[in-house]
């Protein structure tokens, strides 16, 4: 069950779309004497707005049932006429009422809703944001205590009060489901005491009306309302009911796009729907001849169940000690055949300014890798070749252009060393499935380059670092005492020995969830390492002569003797564990 709302101006609107989609794609995987679907159409001002002939074609075409509702809040709040939507009556045990902007993506578990008498998810995040207190005021005007269960928002893991996104409700009643949840909201809504409760209302009144009628949650994970809005789908498994929002979403996820595409491709008043609609037609580009300009990448097989992401494997991160050659590694794996390198993007600070990278760096991910499929131009630290830089010591410019790319499945790694070796315990936490390589360097020769480089590597200062002082928040206690130990010492030799000791421990701790380069073996042999990254995927392999030109250089003995002794009492026993003689 879902709405359907009717546009009062010519052409579709929103949900006229986002509804013929959703039914669309459960058909793909229910037929009809399975699962009766039932578009709520909503009477505004006591009219009812004329569904599109060709929603009414879809709709005849997929067996969707349409029936009038009341519109209970008007205009001023459509979020509320899902209220009044799952009251509507039918045959069916079960009411299953979803958002508009939800794809179905495989089967829906029917045995899972049929023994719970209300199912739904925690919201995405503590949006309403009340307190304890105002909670139990909120109970106390319709003379209930407020739980004494709590629940976990999914995205940001706050555990709160009864709160869940209204997006996927499933009930056994639910014309008396329908009336409760109407009655809270509106004696809520009319309450000035309660405030700033739009456009949350719905999502505040249901679990006082879950309570009013004695109804105890079956909590539903991510997979019946997957937040794709704020989260990339993986490889791992797919959602069943992937709730995505807008438009764009679809755009950047291979495995909606692909969704959106197949079901276009068997409706044609579906897509005509699209095509018809500015925010939507782009959506269907690859599906002529005419409009494929660019790459129609996205593998469309026969039946919905096979359209899968992108595998994890093919997003890499890579990072390591500055200095120690990952700029070298992105320019020789950037010149391998659908591999692309972002050098040192500049959104990868905020996508790290929290403890959730694999959210942030997934979304990061998805929304680069859909500008180089879609034929956007992406910024890199690029030359005027298109090669990526090798040393942005002496050249650090980023430049637009668009990488060249022959299959949607392509390789998009993302560098930076210093942010995300900050990280480094993080990433190997929430990336378990995909590459991280991580470099490496002799301390004599990695500290020598930071005097001469950069003068937040030079003094190690850390208030010029992004982040990662041991004043970072998201640091482990030990990370915070080995920083504080550096900020400390009193010699500038003495911190950067600190500190290329603490990179590398940070890196042994990590060493059986990454792979590490050696600056002397990646510029002595270079395919050889080449080789290495890429033996687990068959179809990726290095020109023949790849490195030809790169030069090893070592210039120890540019530090004075007192220098090697410091850095050889405070490195010597980590240097060892990576082969190092000092």
């Amino acid at each position: 069950m879902f709405v359907c709302q009717p546009s009062e101006s010519i052409g579709p609107s929103v949900l006229d779309i986002s509804s013929s989609l959703l039914a669309s794609s459960i058909r793909a995987f229910h037929p009809a004497q399975e699962v009766t679907l039932i578009a709520c159409v909503p009477r505004i001002s006591g009219e009812v707005g004329a569904v599109s002939p060709l929603v009414q074609q879809l709709f005849s075409e997929l067996a969707v049932h349409l029936v009038e509702i009341d519109s209970p809040f008007g205009e001023e709040y459509l979020i509320g006429n899902k209220l009044t939507a799952i009251g509507v009556k039918s045959r069916s045990d079960k009411i299953l009422f979803l958002d508009s902007d939800m794809l179905c993506l495989s089967r829906i578990n029917l045995g899972l809703f049929s023994r719970h008498d209300v199912l739904v998810k925690p919201a995405d995040f503590n949006t309403y944001g009340a307190s304890e207190a105002q909670w139990k005021c909120i109970y106390q005007k319709f003379n209930l205590s407020l739980p004494i269960e709590r629940v976990f928002t999914t995205v940001d893991q706050q555990y709160i009060p009864p709160y869940f996104n209204a997006g996927a409700v499933a009930v056994a009643q639910g014309s008396e489901f329908s009336q409760a949840w109407l009655n809270v909201a509106k004696v809520i809504d009319d309450d000035v005491s309660i405030t700033d409760k739009r456009p949350w209302l719905d999502q505040i009144a249901l679990p006082v009306a879950m309570s009013q009628l004695g109804m105890q949650a079956f909590l539903l994970g991510e997979s019946y309302n997957y937040p794709a809005h704020v989260r990339a789908l993986t490889s791992r498994s797919l959602p069943v009911l992937c709730h995505y929002h807008w438009p764009h979403i679809i755009r950047e996820e291979s495995v909606l796009l692909a969704c959106l595409q197949k079901l276009a491709r068997q409706y044609e008043p579906l897509r005509t729907l699209l095509r018809s609609a500015d925010n939507w037609q782009n959506l269907l580009i690859g599906l002529s001849v005419k409009q494929a300009k660019q790459r129609p990448f996205f593998r469309v097989k026969k039946t919905m169940s096979t359209i899968e992401p992108v595998p994890d494997s093919r997003h890499w991160l890579i990072t390591g000690m500055p200095r120690s050659g990952t700029s070298l590694l992105c320019n020789l794996l950037h010149k391998v055949d659908n591999v692309v390198v972002v050098n040192e993007p500049a959104e990868v600070f905020p996508a790290l300014e929290t403890d959730d990278v694999g959210r942030s760096l997934g979304l990061m991910f998805r929304q680069l890798r859909s500008k180089i499929t879609q034929g956007e131009l992406i910024e890199n630290k690029i030359d005027e070749q298109g090669n990526v830089i090798e040393d942005t010591r002496h050249n650090d410019v980023r430049r637009k252009y668009l990488p060249e790319v022959t299959s949607s499945d392509f390789i998009l790694a993302i560098k930076n060393p210093l942010a995300m070796m900050a990280r480094l315990p993080q990433l190997t936490r929430d990336f378990d499935a995909s590459p991280i390589v991580v470099n490496i360097r002799h301390p004599y020769d990695t500290i020598l380059s930071w005097t001469a480089s950069f003068d937040h590597l030079k003094e190690v200062d850390f208030t010029r670092f992004p982040f990662g002082g041991d004043r970072d928040p998201f640091v482990s206690e030990w990370q915070k005492e080995q920083l504080t130990r550096i900020r400390r010492a009193d010699c500038s030799i003495t911190r950067r020995a600190l500190l290329w000791r603490y990179f590398a421990q940070l890196i042994w701790f990590q060493r059986h969830k990454v792979n590490i380069v050696r600056y002397e073996d990646l510029t002595r042999e270079p395919a050889r390492i080449m080789a290495e990254l890429l033996r687990d995927f068959s179809d990726f392999s290095a020109p023949a002569r790849i490195g030809d030109g790169v030069v090893f250089q070592s210039k120890h003995e540019k530090l004075s003797e007192h220098e090697r002794h410091i850095v050889g009492n405070v490195c010597r026993d980590v240097a060892m564990l990576f082969g190092y003689d000092l």
